[in-house]
């Protein structure tokens, strides 16, 4: 299990990664900041949470013990991104 630094001011503790943030050498976090490279400034605020919490979900559900709740969750990002382009 890959470990890593939590952000507080001592630096002392560690904590572990959990195995359904990467597959194969490939981070979830490192996938969404491709996706966010190539949006650029075009997204706002809301719009990149959404696809951030897509992205998350979507890549991890079949590694988690309740798939179909984070597919749940997926759906519901998909919907409030849907619905921002209704206000558009």
């Amino acid at each position: 299990m890959k470990e890593i630094k939590n952000s507080n001011p001592e630096g002392t503790s560690k904590v572990e990664k959990q195995s359904y943030y990467y597959r194969n050498d490939v981070e979830v976090k490192d996938v969404i900041k491709t996706i966010y490279k190539f949006y650029g400034s075009d997204l706002s605020s809301f719009e990149a949470s959404c696809i951030y919490n897509i992205m998350k979900y979507l890549m991890r559900y079949k590694y988690k013990e309740k798939p179909k709740q984070d597919l749940k969750k997926l759906k519901v990002n998909v919907d409030w991104l849907i619905g921002e382009l209704e206000y558009e």
